[in-house]
């Protein structure tokens, strides 16, 4: 359900006045492993309780729950499955875009359920995920192995960590999911780094402030995203390679009502 009139202007004046009160964040790998070693650690009691590989994909009594959130740029109050919007949005960008997929990695695999989701629609496709946090390469680990879906995970700091670190073969493309949010000034290393171990490319779904609307949501948004030191310069960091092209595509479909994602198609130019 959208919301309009006197109730928009509450929860915009009220998510305004969260942004301007929050402290600024100065992110960094150590600010990522704190958030997210322990997050990906409570997902343990969870797993558990999943008896099929659809149920650990869409956490009934979680991700089903209705929240404020943002839907075609719209405000609205409602249950919606994010983690299918983002998957779907990912393979048609692929589809798209590249031929003939064979393998694909994620970089920032998190719990690794995208690529489960993947693997299950398409056996044939080679899937690895690549994860900062080793509770998180641990839990993907586990499902994997659980639900029978054959999909490899492994420890990486995709920004800093040497070469012998990318332990799963070059793929064909490789794909990120609000993983390089985390890296606000360091996209171009870890684009750079996700090039290097593909044939043809990648695509990422990821807000970029940049293309925010200039709407009084939009500058709250980029308030927002600047406390909490989200990604930034990511596309003018992109116009820095002379070995790519890249397209984008505004999804504003979020489950923040203040953050508008887009989506880049980042092709490296005469691959094969």
């Amino acid at each position: 359900m959208e919301i309009t009139g006197f109730e928009k202007i509450k929860e915009i004046s009220k998510l305004g006045y969260i942004a301007l009160r929050r402290s600024r964040i100065s992110r960094s790998k150590s600010t990522v492993q704190g958030e997210y070693e322990n997050g990906w650690k409570q997902y343990e009691a969870i797993l558990e309780k999943c008896d099929t590989l659809e149920s650990w994909l869409y956490l009934k009594g979680i991700e089903d729950q209705p929240i404020i959130c943002n839907i075609n740029g719209k405000m609205c109050f409602t249950s919606y499955n994010m983690p299918e919007f983002n998957r779907q949005s990912i393979l048609r960008t692929m589809k798209n875009e590249f031929d003939q997929i064979s393998s694909i990695t994620e970089f920032g695999s998190g719990l690794g359920r995208n690529l489960l989701y993947i693997k299950k629609l398409f056996p044939h496709i080679q899937c690895y995920g690549y994860e900062l946090c080793v509770n998180g390469v641990e839990m993907a680990k586990r499902a994997s192995k659980k639900f029978g879906v054959d999909v490899q995970y492994s420890q990486l700091d995709f920004v800093n960590d040497s070469e012998e670190k990318y332990v799963f073969p070059k793929t064909d493309v490789a794909f990120t999911m609000y993983a390089l949010e985390q890296i606000p000034l360091a996209s171009s290393k870890a684009i750079q780094n996700i090039l290097n171990h593909v044939h043809k490319g990648s695509v990422h779904i990821e807000p970029v402030v940049e293309n925010y609307p200039m709407t009084l949501r939009g500058v709250i948004g980029k308030i927002d995203h600047w406390k909490i030191d989200y990604l930034r310069n990511f596309e003018k960091g992109l116009k820095k390679f002379s070995d790519i092209a890249f397209t984008k595509e505004q999804v504003n479909t979020s489950h923040n009502p203040l953050m508008y994602p887009s989506i880049y198609c980042v092709k490296k130019i005469n691959s094969k």
